[in-house]
Formats: C-alpha cells, structure tokens, sequence
C-alpha cells in the first residue's frame, strides 16, 4: 500500500471538479468552508509560464524516428531525424532533414542520400555513385493535429552540433572503439548491420553539424569483425561525411592515423567555425585537433596545449555554440562531484575563464542540454526548462510544466530562438506521440488571477502532475502549483530538500496539500499540522455517502483520524487449493508446518526462497505479530516466532 498525501489544516476550498481520487477529496470539502481565500498564492501560478502553439509533426515515411541533431540559423530551423523502417523485414534506416520557419510553418522534408557503405568505405570528394537521389516534399502543418509517432525515442543529447543542437555526454573514457561516440552520444545514425556467422560489420553516423556555408557534415565510423578463420581480425574506421542542405551526397574522407599501436585517440566533439572550417577535437593518451575545409581536405594532426587537454580528457557533456567554438562541462580530476563550465576556441587553442558549476545541476539531472542565446545553458528536466551561465551560484527556471499547463516527460530537441522563445520536440507524460511546437513566454500581467493551492512532496510522479494539469486545464476558479523539495538536495547536503521544507512549514510556508511519500508524516500528525480528512469526508454532502474501503482508511489512520488521502493500494496473500489446505482462513506457523510435513518430498510452500527472503516474506505477512511500530516492542520469543521453519521446504 502507499499513501497518497496529507491535507493541511489550513486548507479550506468550495468543491471543484475532481481529477481523480486523491484531489477530489481534497476539492470535495464544501462543508468544511472556513476563509475560502487562497488568492495570496495567485501569482505563484504565473511564474514562468510560456503558451504552446502546436505544430504537425509531418509524416517521414517509416516506423519510428528519433531526433539527431537540431539548429536554428538564419531565421530557419533545420531538424535531422533518423528513421526506422522495422516493417520491411530489417533494420533498415536513413535520415530525413526537416526545414521550417521560426514559427513552424512551410514544414519540409528533405531525404537525405544515403551512400552505399558497404561497396564505398571511402567516397571521394565529387563521387556519387550508387547513391539515391534525393527529393524535397513540402508538408502544410494542420491546426490541433496528433505529433507524429515515435515510441520510446531516446533523448536527442547528440553532439556538438551548431547552437541550439544536444550535447554529448560521457566521461572521455572510450574503450575498445576507435573514433566512436561511446560517451552517451545519442547523434548517432546506426546504418544495416551485416552478421554472417563469424563476419560482423556495422556502420552509424554521429557529430551531425550544420555549417554556414550550406554544408552538413556528420562523423561515420565503419567496424569490421572476423572471427571465421585462424587470426581473429577487428578495425575500424572513420570518416568525414558531407551533404549538401538539399540533401544531395557531396563527399566522404577517410579520417586516417587517428590511432596506432603505441598511441590511441579518438573523436569526441566537432564544430564548424564562421568561415566553414570544420574542427575535430581528438582525445585519448593525448589531445589534438584536427580541421577539414568545405573540399574534404583534412590536415595533420595538432597536439592541442596541455590545460585544453584536461578539459576534453575530463568532459562530460560537449556542445558548440552560435559561432563554432566548444561549450565544455568538465569534471575536476581530483574531485569528480565538481564540475566546471568552459568555452574553448578551436580557431585560437584559447580557454575562457571557467566557472565551478553548483553541485545542484549535477544532482538534479538533466534530458537535455543546449548552447543558449541568452545564457550559456539552456537545459531541461521532468520540473521544466532552466537557464545557467558561467558565475552564476545556481541556474535559472526559465519554463515551469505544470503552470503552462503541460506534463512534459522530456525533449528530444530544444532550440532558443530567442530569450522569450524556444522550439520544442517532446514527449508528454511519457506518451507514444512526439510532440512539436514553439513556446513563447507570457507576462504573469496577461494571466487571469484563480486562487491558487499548493501541492508539494519530496518528489511528485509523473501520473499525480498529469492529475494536476488536467484539473487546471478545466478549472476556472482554482489552480494548483507544484513545488517538489529533492530539487533542494545535492551532493553537499542529501537532506537539503527535507531541511527546507521544514523552513517553510515554520515560516508559514506549509503547503495546502502534502505527499507524504519519503516524509515524516508522524511528526507532523504529532505536531498538528495535517487536517483529519476522515472529518472532512463523513461532514461533505457528496462524499459521505461514497463506499469507502474502510479498511483501507483505518490501515492509515491514526488514533481514529485519517490523514491521508490514498490513491490506490495494492493486496497481497496466500492462496492454495482447499482440496490441500482445507478450510482454513488463517494460518499460523506451527499450521504450515504441520501441512509440510504431509506433502511430497521437494515440495515448496512458496517457490524456491533463501533464508533471508523466505524471512522478508514471512515478516511482510505477519510481521505484526512479533513488532508493535506503535510502541516499539518486539516479540521475537513467542513460540509462533520460534516454529518459524528456514526455509519452509519438504526435504
């Protein structure tokens, strides 16, 4: 069983539409009526809200999709997506380019040309052979249409692409890949595998950047495996890969001597400058830096200076900015809970003064992160979208999901266009359906005032703020705002959130509504802060005559008042055949172990079980039968505890 949350005293509200059991309870207590004021809270439910306008996700022709890479430039928006084809019996894929304006309109869908791997390793600048041609469709987006579908796409937290894109994320430690994106890299475009007994060989594409001067590059890394003979045989290889913005192939090079026997190296970040260069950043037992111009010609290896290797030996996410130069969060190679925030030129080998970031982002979390416009950081998580740059004590909340109405789960991709404006591709309340649309920020002015509750817990699920947003979607007197305290606790103070809600409660700050998951409820029953709900129910003209299970109202009540209000609960028992175990409607230990001893030998009573979690199960049962949590005493000398059999088993 769990329960749902307390209700505090001072909450006294006309009833209003329920949005399911816990807050219809709490809404339905028109009896109780005494100052049905909560409009000092009004502004607490205009803070950060930004409108959504809704565009369709067009159709892309396959299975399923995921979001690569994304930028805005110029006034337009570029989305790279990569597209299953599972139906045609393989793992067919390819890449689609999306095109769009500013405010998601003349929506267009580029397919990408897709060389042949398999028979082209390495194409040459100019080369084009076996390649499909590329076509250009143009989708007119529809008003309150479905987002396209996409099940269980991962988070685009691609790779250094122009600003606006998602970052790579990893620790710098790769193994066993040369040149791969195995640090959390999901820009990545897995092509058809081919797996013929001992003979394994794949290739994907990743590090997708969009240049100024029309050209798209992309990182393609090549593994061949072969196992069938004497001499076990692996390599790999990487390649520069070079697409014109209407889709058509341009060129491909093989990046050579990346890696030899006395010296590994890899490609953790790329980004295009202003004028076109194109950077590669390799790290490994040393730092370089690599550039290709918009022919495909690569230069030499440049061993990058020792301080800009630490950084890129020590990052855990990358991305590139506006104007081609590397944001780096970084960890302290001597203190892994720190990190710190630098910009890196790659045109200049030159390092900005980095700032140490509060331990608060790396605990709380993140499903994306981009290079912003107004910030430096522009990232996102289940609570909404914030704002950080270098210096700053903490971030900024910049979106709040729940007092825009919407249950955000995570994006895929998220590009500021400005500093009131961002584009959005997401999923809501881990749905099946992508989402896609430009958000733009309202002025609390332009807000109507409700009166306002606040619901608050250590951490609030997923399916109770669905609750809390549909209620205030179709409510037009109240609004409940959200406030969850773990955003409170980092890796100085694993309480701090607990810590501060405490604060609040002595300070006035109490919220209307309670979880008490993770919480002292106790303490605050004790103290006489929680509202006696069963009162509240049995004095309500409605809810009175409600069916109630009682018992599950008395399992969470204490000294005859209830405290909380239960959601749902769940049951668990013991069931066997009566022609086995009779009539019976308990048991006790000494019952169980005189039926045993008349079954066949190998006979288990609850399946194969250890000691301990024979004993786990017996105390999840019975286990107040030997502890009283009321008072703390423990009988662990009875003999019911002593015929206990460990484990119930016929030998």
């Amino acid at each position: 069983m769990r329960a749902g949350g307390g209700i505090v005293k001072k909450i006294w509200v006309k009833k209003a539409t329920g949005i399911g059991l816990s807050l219809a309870m709490v809404f339905g207590l028109a009896a109780c009526g005494k100052g049905g004021d909560k409009m000092e809270n009004a502004a607490l439910a205009k803070e950060h809200v930004y409108k959504f306008q809704e565009f369709e996700m067009p159709d892309l022709g396959g299975d399923d999709y995921g979001i690569r890479a994304s930028v805005h430039r110029d006034g337009k928006i570029y989305v790279m997506a990569q597209v299953y084809h599972w139906s045609e019996g393989g793992d067919e894929m390819d890449m689609r380019m999306l095109t769009m304006n500013e405010d998601g309109s003349d929506v267009q869908v580029v397919t990408m040309e897709m060389p042949d791997w398999r028979t082209q390793p390495g194409v040459t600048p100019g080369g084009g052979a076996g390649v499909p041609e590329a076509r250009t469709e143009t989708v007119e987006p529809e008003e309150e249409s479905e987002a396209g579908d996409e099940e269980g796409a991962e988070d685009t937290e691609g790779s250094g692409d122009e600003e606006g894109t998602e970052d790579t994320e990893g620790s710098g430690d790769e193994e066993g890949t040369e040149g791969a994106e195995e640090s959390g890299d999901q820009g990545v475009m897995d092509l058809p595998m081919e797996d013929s007994g001992n003979i394994y060989e794949n290739s994907y594409y990743g590090e997708f950047n969009f240049a100024s001067n029309g050209l798209i590059y992309a990182l393609r890394n090549y593994y061949y495996e072969d196992s069938s003979g004497e001499e076990y045989i692996s390599y790999q290889k990487n390649y520069i890969s070079c697409w014109n913005m209407d889709g058509s192939f341009a060129w491909e090079k093989e990046l050579e001597g990346l890696s030899s026997d006395e010296e590994y190296s890899y490609v953790c970040g790329m980004s295009v400058s202003a004028d076109g260069t194109l950077y590669l950043i390799l790290s490994g037992d040393n730092g370089y830096k690599m550039s290709v111009d918009a022919q495909g010609n690569i230069s030499d290896k440049k061993k990058l200076p020792e301080d800009v290797y630490k950084v890129f030996s020590n990052y855990n996410s990358l991305m590139t900015k506006e104007d081609g130069t590397f944001l780096v969060i970084y960890y302290d190679e001597n203190d892994w809970q720190k990190q710190y925030l630098v910009t890196f030129d790659p045109a200049t080998d030159q390092l900005s003064e980095s700032g140490l970031m509060p331990t608060s982002m790396s605990w709380g979390g993140y499903n994306t992160m981009t290079a912003g416009k107004s910030s430096d950081l522009v990232f996102s998580n289940d609570k909404g979208v914030y704002t950080y740059s270098v210096g700053a004590e903490n971030s900024e909340e910049k979106m709040n999901f729940i007092n825009s109405d919407l249950n955000i789960s995570g994006f895929s991709s998220l590009i500021e266009l400005s500093e009131t404006s961002f584009l959005g591709i997401f999923y809501e309340n881990y749905g099946e359906n992508m989402k896609a649309g430009i958000f733009t920020y309202v002025d609390p002015k332009d807000i109507p005032d409700k009166a306002v509750l606040v619901l608050a817990g250590n951490y609030v699920g997923s399916d109770m703020k669905q609750r809390v947003v549909e209620f205030n979607r179709s409510s037009e007197e109240y609004r409940i705002t959200v406030k969850e305290y773990d955003s409170y606790n980092n890796y100085d103070d694993y309480e701090a959130g607990y810590k501060q809600l405490n604060n609040d409660i002595t300070t006035g700050k109490m919220p209307d509504i309670l979880i008490t998951s993770g919480l002292p409820a106790e303490n605050y029953v004790a103290k006489g802060l929680l509202a006696d709900i069963g009162k509240m129910i049995e004095e309500d003209e409605e809810l009175a005559n409600v069916e109630f299970v009682q018992n599950v109202f008395d399992a969470y009540s204490m000294e005859g008042k209830l405290y909380y209000v239960i959601p749902s609960f769940r049951i668990s028992t013991v069931i066997g055949k009566k022609s086995i175990v009779g009539e019976r409607t308990s048991w006790t230990m000494a019952d169980m172990k005189q039926l045993m001893e008349t079954l066949p030998e190998g006979t288990t009573m609850f399946g194969e079980m250890t000691r301990e979690s024979f004993m786990y199960t017996m105390m999840e049962y019975c286990g107040a039968d030997f502890i009283d949590v009321a008072s703390g005493k423990c009988n662990f000398d009875s003999q019911n505890f002593i015929d206990m059999p460990k484990p119930f088993r016929r030998n």
